[in-house]
C-alpha cells in the first residue's frame, strides 16, 4: 500500500487553493492506485471522513496537484480548510486515510492579501495579453528502480535515452502532465541572459507565475510540442512565497525518448 510523504495546501490564486502531494519511496506502480480528495471547515484527525466532504474522486496517483476551485466567493470570510486523502488500491480496494492530521493553508490569519493581490494582476495581464499554454513533467525522485539501465552496484544510470525510464533511473519515469500558462521569450537580451550565465542561441526564457513550482531537470512541453529541460529557475518572492518564476530552458533534440511520453 503506498503511503504520503507530504500533503501541502497553497493559495496561488484568490478563489481557489492548490493541493500538492508527495509519496513515501515504495516499489509499487502508481498506476494502480486512485485517490479521492475530502475537505472540512474542521482540524478532525484519525481515519474517518464523517465530517469531510468530497470534492474529487478518481484521480490517478500518478497525479501529484489538484486545484480546488469550488471555495469560488467564500475563500477569505474566515474560514479554514482542511484536507485528507483517501488512497485506494484498484485491485484490491484496501484503502487509507492519509494524513492522520488533516493538511490545511498557512496558519490560521496568515493570508497576505496583498500578496494575493498581486498575483490577481499578474495572472489578469498574462491570460489577456500573452498567454500560451505549457505542460511541465515532473520527474520522479523515489520508486522503483529502472531494470533496463539503473547499475546498483555503481548507484549510476547506464543509459540517458532509456525508454523505460527517460534517464531518470525509476520506472515510468515523469508524472502526469501539469498544465499552466506562461511567456516565452527566444530572444532575451543580453541582461537577462547573465543572469543565468550559459546560455546557447537554441535555448529560451520562460516565465510563469508561482504554479506550478519548478525544479532543475524537469521538463516543460511547448504547444508545438517541442520539450525542454529546465536548466534555472530564478524566483520572485514575498516574505519567501513565490510570485513569479523565470526558467532557462534547454531545447531537447526530437530523437529523444522524452517525446515518446503523451502529453496532449
Amino acid at each position: 500500500m503506498i503511503t504520503l510523504a507530504t500533503l501541502n495546501v497553497d493559495a496561488y490564486r484568490v478563489n481557489d487553493l492548490a493541493l500538492s502531494w508527495t509519496y513515501a519511496s515504495t516499489t509499487e506502480a502508481l498506476s494502480g492506485y486512485h485517490i479521492d480528495i475530502y475537505r472540512s471547515e474542521a482540524p478532525i484527525t484519525g481515519s474517518g471522513l464523517d465530517e469531510y466532504e468530497l470534492i474529487a474522486s478518481g484521480i490517478l496517483a500518478t497525479t501529484i496537484v489538484y486545484t480546488d476551485t469550488s471555495l469560488s466567493g467564500w475563500f477569505h470570510h474566515n474560514r479554514d480548510w482542511y484536507y485528507k486523502l483517501l488512497i485506494t488500491n484498484s485491485t484490491t480496494l484496501e484503502q487509507v486515510v492519509l494524513p492522520d492530521t488533516p493538511a490545511y493553508l498557512n496558519k490560521p490569519g496568515t493570508v497576505d492579501r496583498a500578496y494575493l493581490e498581486i498575483l490577481r494582476r499578474k495572472t489578469l495581464v498574462l491570460n489577456k495579453k500573452t498567454k500560451r499554454t505549457f505542460y511541465l513533467l515532473k520527474r520522479y525522485t523515489r520508486g522503483t528502480r529502472c531494470t533496463t539501465c539503473w547499475d546498483p552496484i555503481a548507484f549510476r544510470v547506464t543509459q540517458s535515452d532509456c525508454v523505460e525510464c527517460k534517464g531518470t533511473s525509476w520506472i515510468n519515469g515523469y508524472f502526469d502532465p501539469i498544465e499552466f500558462i506562461g511567456m516565452s521569450n527566444s530572444s532575451p537580451t543580453f541582461q537577462e541572459i547573465t543572469m543565468f550565465g550559459n546560455f546557447m542561441p537554441s535555448d529560451t526564457l520562460l516565465f510563469t507565475l508561482n504554479f506550478p513550482i519548478f525544479k532543475a531537470q524537469d521538463i516543460v512541453v511547448d504547444d508545438n510540442n517541442d520539450r525542454w529541460v529546465v536548466q534555472n529557475i530564478i524566483s520572485i518572492r514575498k516574505l519567501n512565497k513565490i510570485i513569479e518564476q523565470k526558467l532557462h530552458l534547454a531545447l531537447i533534440m526530437a530523437d529523444d525518448p522524452l517525446y515518446d511520453i503523451v502529453v496532449y
